[in-house]
């Protein structure tokens, strides 16, 4: 049977989704699994990378189900997802800590204005092309290392979501540029860790994969994950992006001067450019095809959404119907 189809993964902050794909982009079937969002204290944000695994067997064995020879017909794997979360993994690719603080916590605003007094503006900009922020994952790590040294200690990989999804699906530990760019350690000019971020910030650099491409293929699927999913070890899964620079792929802005609005859980709004766009109001990315994205950010936009049709409208009205009232 021929291999037409891919499957997609989306790690989302409200839920997983996973999607069959036909070559020329259709998607054929999609299936969505919520998961809890953990707000222990105000202003903390986590969830379980278990559940997001959890929820990834369901929705692919949901979609292989409900698709006439999917299984056979798989030729790819891809995940994406939200971005920042610090999921720390030991050399068995064991999770050091149950849970991890995602891109919307905000228990690291002490550490970041600690980096804010160790570094100069100028010179974060420089070597970064982004300011400290709570939503780093170099915060994250820096209050992980005063609050949970045991967790730090004992893991050799710092994973951000859809990497952990990886990992489930073939062993193998890794970054790709999407996410480093926006950690708060990586040289935005040589694109890899910067020797400089990690000194300043403390963390350890063993933690950090080499930093690869997303297009590249990580490696096969392995045969226990293979078993879970109902598909054939072997097939190729590739090291995937960042929901946010997925989606600007998605929406066509790849190129110099095209720009895009996101709004999932959060708005984004993007312009593209050659090279990052140095300014202290302005945060940049790499995005898939390599240009930089440079962006602004709404924390709530979906969210925002979401309160308001439940507030207001007790999730009677759809969406759209919640728009036109506006």
């Amino acid at each position: 049977m021929v291999r037409d189809l891919f499957l997609a993964i989306d790690v989302g902050t409200g839920g997983i989704r996973s999607a069959l794909v036909s070559h020329d982009g259709k998607i054929l079937k999609i299936c969505h699994k919520e998961h809890e969002q953990i707000v222990p204290r105000y202003g903390w944000s986590e969830q379980r990378p278990a559940d997001w695994w959890a929820g990834t067997v369901e929705t692919i064995n949901q979609i292989l189900a409900e698709v006439d020879g999917a299984p056979a017909r798989v030729a790819a794997i891809c995940a994406c997802g939200q971005m920042h979360g610090a999921v720390l993994v030991d050399s068995n690719g064991l999770l050091t800590r149950e849970t991890a603080p995602l891109w919307n916590d905000k228990r690291t605003q002490p550490q970041t204005d600690q980096l804010n007094k160790l570094i100069q503006p100028d010179d974060a900009l420089r070597l970064a092309a982004n300011l400290p922020s709570p939503a780093w994952p170099a915060s994250k790590l820096m209050w992980l290392m005063e609050n949970d040294p045991e967790a730090v200690t004992k893991a050799e990989s710092l994973l951000m979501p859809k990497d952990w999804i990886n990992l489930q699906l073939t062993g193998k530990c890794a970054q790709d540029y999407t996410e480093a760019s926006l950690s708060f350690l990586m040289n935005q000019s040589t694109r890899d860790w910067s020797d400089e971020l990690i000194a300043l910030t403390g963390i350890p650099r063993n933690l950090l994969s080499p930093i690869q491409n997303p297009s590249e293929i990580l490696g096969g699927l392995t045969k226990k994950a293979a078993n879970r999913l109902g598909l054939s070890a072997g097939i190729p899964v590739l090291v995937g992006a960042g929901d946010y620079p997925t989606a600007l792929l998605g929406s066509g802005a790849c190129e110099a001067g095209m720009g895009s609005d996101v709004t999932g859980t959060s708005t984004i709004m993007t312009l593209i450019h050659h090279n990052p766009v140095i300014h202290p109001n302005v945060s940049n990315l790499l995005e898939p095809s390599g240009s930089w994205g440079s962006f602004t950010l709404l924390d709530a936009g979906g969210d925002a959404m979401r309160w308001a049709r439940r507030a207001f409208h007790e999730n009677r009205r759809s969406y759209d119907e919640v728009d036109a009232a506006a």
